[in-house]
């Protein structure tokens, strides 16, 4: 079907493993896919609603008290039919979106220390995407297999691929950085340097292995990454980067076990453990529209939060969860204690601890100690639903060294 675009195959082929939700199709590009096609997630919420008119898809409504009704899709033989042929097609040519490069080939009609801060950018930009994709690595050999486990074989090779594009990446800003160090402005080195243009041209036409390697400065290459600040943002990235995966993990163990079997508690609780993991993710992504908030509260939700507020109704809960997810520049939410109980059938009662570390716009290294008391809602919903939050200072939030806040995260990693 030619007229299906690569989004509406992507969506099919996420489909042609488990049911999901427009929602939930979004959380599944997010781990990896939007890296290869950006533009999926352009029109992700309409793609499954033409692909269901054209049959090659199913919706069903869910829906619970007090909670607005979610679609879920489902693919139908005529879209595993489709997905297959559509594998068996010839593919398009390789293209690709890089905004640095295009700031480059235009770097001179700006100054030399905006072309510098660029590459910077650029280099510490793809190590967070390496160190993401590490991550998927790390998580997948942790739980056999990930959350689609049938498909470790052949995401192994693309997970290669990932990590060895971005540190390609890093390495390309970082000598280019190396190379301008020199340079007065953007225009002048069109003269003063042309016999080295001239060499990096005869170089480029030659293969790669039969290239000469150009010994660069150490000090040239200490972008904002090397720097401790930079080495604090990634490691509260890579721990921010691992909750979206153990979402998926914790709800794949407890959906292994039968609501109705001895083992009950376990399954609560690992669908509580999801549900903190989402709620973690979602205040850890400064960038996350907080609308999506939505699928973890509901009419009856009230928040009291650490200076006596009370909040309750779904806009008011979205507002202060979009104030505290922007409050910092980057954070990291790491579960040290975890308790779960069902006191009442289908409301389970959490008691949980996090040990908070951050990174203030100004590039303040933070860190505190909270402790949370949730009531959850079981529901036909992908998670239960918070019916009351309170929070309990244990450490203030206050300023530390970033040495005292990476050994913080190491310690819990360790651990």
């Amino acid at each position: 079907m030619a007229d299906i675009s690569l989004t509406g195959y992507l969506v099919l082929g996420v489909l042609s493993v488990n049911d999901a939700s427009a929602y939930e199709l979004v959380e599944q590009f997010s781990k990896g896919i939007g890296e290869v096609w950006r533009r999926a997630d352009r029109n992700l919420y309409d793609v499954p609603k033409r692909l269901t008119q054209r049959g090659l898809l199913t919706a069903r409504q869910e829906t619970s008290v007090g909670r607005r009704k979610r679609t879920v899709y489902s693919i139908t033989p005529a879209g595993r039919e489709a997905l297959k042929a559509w594998i068996g097609t010839d593919i398009q040519p390789a293209a690709m979106e890089f905004e640095g490069l295009v700031r480059l080939l235009f770097a001179d009609q700006g100054g030399v220390d905006e072309l510098r801060a660029t590459l910077a950018t650029v280099a510490e930009q793809a190590r967070e995407r390496r160190d993401l994709f590490i991550s998927h690595a790390e998580y997948i050999l942790a739980t056999a297999g990930g959350s689609q486990p049938e498909r470790a074989h052949v995401f192994a090779f693309a997970n290669r691929y990932m990590i060895d594009h971005f540190s390609l990446m890093s390495d390309w800003a970082e000598w280019v950085l190396g190379s301008i160090r020199d340079w007065p402005d953007t225009v002048t080195a069109l003269v003063s340097d042309r016999e080295r243009t001239r060499r990096i041209f005869r170089d480029n036409a030659l293969p790669a292995s039969a290239r000469p390697v150009e010994p660069l400065p150490v000090a040239a290459l200490r972008t904002e990454a090397t720097t401790p600040e930079g080495e604090l943002r990634q490691a509260l990235l890579r721990a921010a980067s691992a909750h979206i995966p153990l979402v998926s993990a914790h709800l794949m163990i407890a959906d292994a076990i039968p609501p109705d079997s001895m083992r009950r508690s376990a399954r609560l609780a690992h669908r509580a453990e999801a549900f903190a993991h989402q709620w973690c993710a979602l205040l850890e992504s400064p960038g996350m529209d907080p609308a999506c908030v939505v699928e973890l509260i509901d009419a009856e939700t009230t928040l009291s939060s650490s200076d006596g507020r009370r909040i309750s109704g779904v806009e008011d809960i979205c507002a202060w969860f979009a104030a505290t997810a922007t409050a910092v520049a980057q954070a990291a939410h790491s579960i040290t204690a975890f308790h779960a109980e069902e006191r009442d059938p289908g409301r389970v009662h959490v008691t949980l601890e996090f040990a908070w570390q951050g990174l203030a716009e100004a590039g303040q290294a933070m860190r505190a100690r909270t402790r949370h008391e949730w009531t959850l809602q079981e529901g036909p919903g992908r998670l239960p639903v918070l019916r009351r939050f309170r929070v309990e200072i244990l450490e203030p939030f206050a300023p530390a060294s970033v040495e005292q806040v990476l050994a913080s995260l190491r310690s819990v990693w360790a651990s």
